[in-house]
């Protein structure tokens, strides 16, 4: 693999792998010419989706030993001649999204000049959602593949059950996470002193983060940090986990919310204060914290893609000290069966739901936690998206 940001990779970058005869290997594949066969496509780029992830480049020739056998070895880049090597990207997208199960998020690709002719590039990342299978319409071979030093291999039976394992494994530790920091903020052991009446707590949740030790720069978002919950202006340091941000009340010193960014990449936003007695009852302003919730959302994906941190996120939701608070719209608290029904339990944990690219929707991507959260309430779902799925603030 190129060592370098998608983003900034040249034409140069690409000659600078002739120059130096770097090999092929586990995460870098050369190819002569564009794949007419999209069998061969498909198996490459789901062995690198189901190992660790890699590049391939069309447009470069490779070296033959005496009897004419590849090496790995580049010989020279020889370019691409389509006349439209932008469609032909576009034809290997559309190939991979409609032949492979599950899809693979976050793959990158571009057409690259150099100074022997156009090259593509094509940058398939270690999937958190592997294995993946091929599924093309009227075959009946659907295979996993997996790439090593040697090249690829379809999967044996312990290697598909290992891969699964590995992804239910993932989804355990995402969970132990969520519910180790639930429990530290309900002990109260949060990076700023929160104000009472009530708790909505946000994770987003990156599967890189639960795979690898690595530590994400935080100082790159220092001055784009996310800003708290139903806060215009905050603070913010660094502490021991990461990069907090927060807004304080300046006559007692507590603060209604923060948003840590973890080493890791996992982002926690809080918000506190929010239960009010309103009619004579202890109510939860819902219209106002869904916007909140949308609002926090949009903020901390952005803030991971700034951080160039690839989807899927889990996002997940709780609020915490709610029994026998009300979720009321406007004036109008919620009522079922000719009577109110408050939340009958303290801590309220609501399905995650998962993020597959940092472009979606936030309203859209949380309408199964929205629903739910009306649900605990007795409403069959959240009134506030028509029947066409639209929401309506």
């Amino acid at each position: 693999m190129i060592l370098e940001a998608f983003n900034r990779i040249t034409g140069v970058e690409v000659e600078a792998l002739v120059t130096n005869e770097v090999p092929e290997g586990k995460t870098l594949d050369y190819k002569r010419d564009l794949p007419t066969d999209p069998s061969e496509l498909l198996r490459d780029v789901t062995a690198f989706a189901n190992a660790d992830g890699g590049d391939m480049i069309f447009g470069i020739d490779e070296k033959r030993d005496g009897q004419g056998q590849p090496t790995g070895l580049p010989a020279s880049i020889v370019g691409l001649g389509a006349p439209n090597l932008e469609q032909e990207v576009l034809r290997l997208r559309s190939i991979l999204d409609s032949n492979v199960d599950s899809k693979i998020i976050g793959i990158d690709s571009r057409a690259l000049a150099t100074t022997a002719g156009p090259v593509v590039l094509l940058r398939i990342p270690r999937s958190e959602m592997a294995p993946h299978m091929i599924v093309q319409e009227g075959r009946t071979n659907s295979r996993f593949y997996v790439r090593t030093g040697a090249g690829k291999h379809p999967m044996d039976v312990d290697e598909i059950r290992a891969a699964f394992l590995a992804s239910g494994d993932l989804e355990d530790r995402m969970e132990a996470f969520v519910a180790r920091r639930i429990e530290a903020i309900l002990l109260g052991r949060t990076p700023v002193v929160l104000a009472d009446s009530g708790r909505m707590v946000l994770h987003f949740v990156p599967y890189s983060a639960m795979r690898s030790k690595a530590e994400v720069d935080l100082a790159r978002i220092r001055d784009h940090v996310p800003r708290p919950m139903r806060c215009s202006g905050s603070d913010y340091r660094f502490n021991l986990d990461g990069l907090v941000s927060y807004h304080r009340y300046r006559d007692t010193g507590e603060s209604r919310s923060y948003t840590l960014c973890f080493r890791s990449g996992v982002i926690e936003a809080v918000t506190s204060d929010f239960i009010q007695m309103r009619n004579g009852f202890a109510g939860c302003p819902g219209s106002g914290l869904q916007e909140v919730l949308i609002d926090a959302s949009r903020d901390a994906l952005s803030c991971l893609s700034r951080l160039e941190i690839s989807p899927p996120v889990a996002v997940f939701v709780s609020l915490l000290g709610v029994r026998g608070a009300l979720w009321h719209v406007g004036d109008n608290y919620m009522q079922s069966g000719g009577g109110p029904y408050p939340f009958d339990r303290d801590i309220v944990r609501l399905p995650e739901v998962v993020a597959r690219s940092v472009d979606v929707k936030p309203e859209l991507l949380l309408r199964p936690i929205m629903d739910a959260i009306w649900q605990s309430v007795g409403w069959e779902r959240c009134h506030q998206f028509d029947a066409q799925g639209n929401y309506r603030q």
